[in-house]
């Protein structure tokens, strides 16, 4: 019988710098970068949501550099740091920081959840995201079959954060996907998942 716990993959964001100094990951309301906004912070907080309905679960904080290396911390190692900060033990969380954009988390991850047997996956973004990372795993050769392989589950961490919270994101999630920052983020999507299907995507 297999006892292998459940893991939840954060795909890493983007990051600001808040006035006393410090990184952290980015709220809808703060400028992400020249696409639009991002949300990432609901990553993290939806995490710890799942991670309380069961705390058998643990966490990989996916994320390295970014475009702007040797400027800030890696990004995962944020991530971890605000999940222990809303109460994820230390031990439950593992760091992938090799990573530079979306293609190469989903590489990366591929490598770590083929040195374990019958992994169980929950890959946790924003909504906004989620179809360009579909549409990496179903045409990329190179990740198709695996992901294929071990059927991950994918949720977006608005969903997650509506059910465990509703009178609390509701209307923060609404207001994000109705500005049109938002929505030249949903347009950069679609080109990007567009050049994915026609093979142009810059993937690395």
């Amino acid at each position: 019988m297999n006892h292998q716990p459940e893991t939840i993959v954060i795909l890493g964001g983007g990051l600001v710098k808040d006035p006393a100094g410090f990184f952290r990951t980015i709220n809808f309301e703060e400028s992400g970068d020249r696409a639009g906004i991002t949300g990432d912070r609901l990553r993290v907080e939806a995490a710890h949501c799942l991670y309380q309905e069961n705390n058998q679960r643990v966490i990989v904080a996916s994320g390295g550099q970014g475009f702007i290396a040797g400027e800030h911390p890696n990004i995962s190692s944020v991530i971890k740091k605000e999940l222990v900060q809303l109460g994820v033990p230390e031990g439950k969380i593992t760091e992938e920081n090799m990573s530079n954009n979306t293609y190469q988390q989903l590489l990366f991850l591929k490598d770590l959840f083929s040195r374990q047997a019958a992994a169980k996956v929950i890959i946790l973004t924003n909504k906004w995201h989620l179809p360009r990372v579909r549409a990496i795993i179903k045409n990329n050769q190179g990740l198709k079959s695996f992901y294929n392989g071990i059927k991950p589950k994918y949720l977006a961490a608005e969903r997650v954060l509506l059910k465990h919270n509703p009178g609390g994101w509701r209307e923060i999630i609404k207001s994000a996907y109705a500005s049109e920052a938002m929505r030249e983020r949903l347009k950069l999507e679609k080109q990007g998942i567009k050049q994915i299907k026609n093979e142009t995507y810059k993937y690395e």
